[in-house]
């Protein structure tokens, strides 16, 4: 081969090189933008968790921003006149998971191009803003779309337009909140379907609100959807600084709520802002007076503070007017308090044994942070700490 044929096939490989380099295929484009969506979703997470520092955690509430948008006129909004805004005025493009990033490239990856006369962008916002069609029903036509013919996807089309037409006509007049709130249900299970991911999903629909980021602005006064957006913040993504800021907000909302105090003292528990979750606590005995099972929760609360007096006084004498099912938390928590005092194992109780032993037991408690605090306890020997940790463990292992 001379000098020239090499160079030549040099030059070659190269171009074919920067094709590959600059002509991603479509899955591979696809990829990158799903990188981009989470690198986003980071950078908000990162922004919203540096205000711990700030005076959000000092106390609770009114010492600190909150999550209502400046330029949205309070009048106008569904809290104040809930027949006031169609939500179907005000629904965002189909790719708004992608922060408006989806072009040619990843519309392929959701509805490839068929031989059919179809407008996919359109189509796809007309399935994105369907409320009869649940996360399912929407995944199984995406998946079938390249078997449809014209016929059906014209059938489609005439169905998505007849559905609107009634919600907007008919159901919305009469039952507004009831439309808002599928609205909420099923712009997540949208973000779900177009990122591919149900965590992904979540964190997109879920984090940018704690910025002032709004997809439907109107939600921002609701403290039902701040409760909803906390509940799945805290069990599914289980990020307990963003549920706290959810919860915190629902509380802002609606002082009253005992659900979303609570719900907050748990995140700050996780987060061992311990003080801050007894103020909660506080404020939900003040509003349940009659909860004695939230005695349990200050017992546990003061357990992890190490103020045994304090844990052994907060549930004395409330056995017997606990339901049953929190018997074996009662008894738990008071052979924990024995277990730090002293500094060593003691045996529990025959009856916490026989629940323990118990097939058929089932406990409603979150052990996971008393186990962890006996096993940092200074106080006792290495042995006696593994035991009592395992005997959490079975607790734990009960745990529904």
């Amino acid at each position: 081969m001379s000098e020239k044929d090499k160079d030549n096939k040099k030059l070659v490989i190269s171009i074919l090189g920067l094709e590959r380099l600059l002509g991603p295929t479509m899955e591979y484009a696809g990829e990158q933008l799903l990188e981009l969506v989470k690198h986003l979703v980071e950078r908000a997470k990162e922004r919203l968790h540096k205000q711990e520092k700030s005076d959000f955690f000092r106390g609770v509430p009114g010492k600190s921003s909150h999550f209502i948008p400046y330029d949205v006129p309070l009048g106008g909004l569904p809290i104040e006149s809930p027949k006031s805004i169609n939500p179907f005025s005000s629904f965002p493009e189909w790719d708004w998971p992608l922060y408006g990033n989806a072009g040619e490239n990843y519309i392929d990856q959701i509805l490839c191009k068929i031989d059919v006369d179809i407008d996919r962008s359109a189509f796809l916002n007309m399935l994105c803003q369907s409320l009869s069609l649940n996360q399912q029903e929407k995944q199984r036509v995406i998946d079938s779309w390249s078997k449809l013919s014209q016929f059906q996807i014209d059938e489609l089309k005439k169905v998505f337009t007849i559905e609107r037409k009634k919600f907007e006509e008919d159901l919305f007049e009469e039952f507004p909140m009831d439309i808002w709130s599928l609205v909420y249900t099923r712009m997540q299970e949208w973000a779900v379907i177009i990122l591919k991911d149900r965590r992904i999903g979540l964190e997109s629909f879920l984090i940018p609100p704690l910025n002032g980021e709004y997809l439907f602005p109107y939600f921002a006064f609701w403290p039902e959807i701040w409760q909803k957006n906390g509940v799945l913040l805290m069990e599914e993504i289980q990020d307990y600084r963003s549920a706290s800021r959810a919860f915190y907000q629902a509380c802002y909302l609606s002082p009253e709520n005992a659900y979303c105090w609570l719900r907050l003292g748990y995140c700050y528990i996780r987060l061992r802002y311990f003080d801050y979750a007894l103020e909660c606590f506080c404020i939900v005995m003040k509003l349940k007076p009659m909860n004695k099972v939230l005695l349990l929760d200050v017992c546990e609360l003061y357990i992890l503070k190490n103020d045994l007096n304090e844990a052994r006084k907060s549930i004395k004498g409330i056995y017997d007017k606990l339901r049953p099912e929190y018997l074996h938390v009662f008894m738990a928590l008071s052979w924990i308090i024995s277990v730090l005092d002293v500094g060593k194992w003691i045996d529990p109780s025959d009856e916490l044994n026989r629940f323990i032993e118990n097939i058929e037991s089932e406990s409603i408690w979150y052990w996971v942070d008393l186990k962890d605090h006996v096993l940092n306890a200074s106080n006792i020997d290495d042995t006696d700490k593994k035991n009592v940790a395992r005997f959490i463990q079975r607790l734990i292992a009960l745990t529904v």
